[in-house]
């Protein structure tokens, strides 16, 4: 008897639609990070691991309130949607925007297969985090945002970051001296800052994760304005300290210590520290719905 309700609670669960949808959401995340980890770059595949745990997270906790509901035609259209991405993905060799675009195929597929196109709204929010994600390239919006401080002040990101390591290693004593806006004098070495030391990357990084604080959380009016600005400021800051932990090892000949710091494992503990920083000064703006409400509405005064 006992064995008999067993199969009928599997047979139940293995008809149950649901848990079809979750085990595919589950599959299409994992092959997507696999995808992303063979193209060896680090910081892609750190930014797809946190949006695709916030995601399901969000989508997790609303779980309850979902309404399901299929058509035929959203179906074809997300089965065909899905397909494409799989045969595109085969013609590519290495990562790229496509790669970058397929969690929001994979998103806009299954919130289709979920509930029809009737109910896409109720995925706004997670569909919107996967389009930051899909923003093409690692450098795109710190590359307008560099374009746009450089049409003011005429200074690029290399150069303000060499001027703030400069001042930085001034401020232990060394006494560097900056000139052609990139080259940083020691005592025993010259360092140039390349533009790939701009710290574009992890402005990037940390920008996508601003807008993802934002949409998974309900903040106060001022932490929608700062989060944006704070998450460009650290990664600056973070990154100049590195440029000024680099010049410092160069100069003290540590080639192997700085090797570890710049193309080693140790490259990545600049972007964790960025990251918890931005966490730990955003986090007082996080709110409750109803608080925020209730700041934006105007009070009621008693005569």
């Amino acid at each position: 008897m006992l064995d008999s309700f067993k199969r009928n609670d599997t047979l139940k669960l293995a008809q149950d639609p649901r848990y079809w949808l979750l085990a595919l959401a589950g599959g299409l995340m994992f092959f997507h990070l696999a995808l992303t980890d063979q193209t060896g770059d680090m910081k892609s595949f750190s930014i797809c691991l946190i949006f695709w745990g916030a995601i399901a997270s969000m989508v997790w906790d609303k779980k309850e309130t979902l309404k399901f509901r299929t058509t035929l035609s959203a179906s074809l259209f997300a089965t065909t949607l899905l397909l494409l991405a799989f045969w595109k993905i085969l013609q590519i060799s290495s990562g790229g925007i496509f790669v970058q675009a397929v969690p929001l195929i994979f998103g806009f597929s299954l919130a289709l297969l979920a509930s029809s196109w009737q109910g896409l709204g109720q995925y706004h929010k997670e569909l919107l985090a996967f389009a930051v994600l899909a923003l093409p390239g690692e450098r795109f919006l710190a590359g307008n945002i560099e374009s746009l401080i450089q049409s003011i002040t005429g200074y690029s990101f290399t150069m303000l970051t060499a001027a703030t390591s400069t001042f930085g290693l001034s401020l232990i004593g060394m006494k560097p001296l900056l000139t052609d806006g990139v080259y940083i004098n020691l005592s025993r070495s010259i360092v140039r800052v390349h533009e790939g030391c701009s710290g574009a990357g992890i402005i990037d990084f940390l920008l996508r994760l601003s807008f993802l604080f934002l949409i998974i959380f309900t903040t106060t009016r001022l932490g929608k304005w700062l989060a944006p600005v704070i998450a460009i400021a650290l990664g600056f800051l973070v990154n100049s300290f590195r440029v000024a932990v680099m010049a410092y090892l160069i100069n003290n000949f540590n080639t192997e210590t700085f090797d570890y710091w710049h193309v080693g494992s140790g490259s990545q503990i600049f972007g964790a520290i960025g990251v918890i920083l931005f966490g730990l000064i955003c986090f007082p703006f996080i709110t409750s719905e109803s608080a925020q409400s209730a700041a934006e509405s105007p009070g009621e005064h008693g005569t």
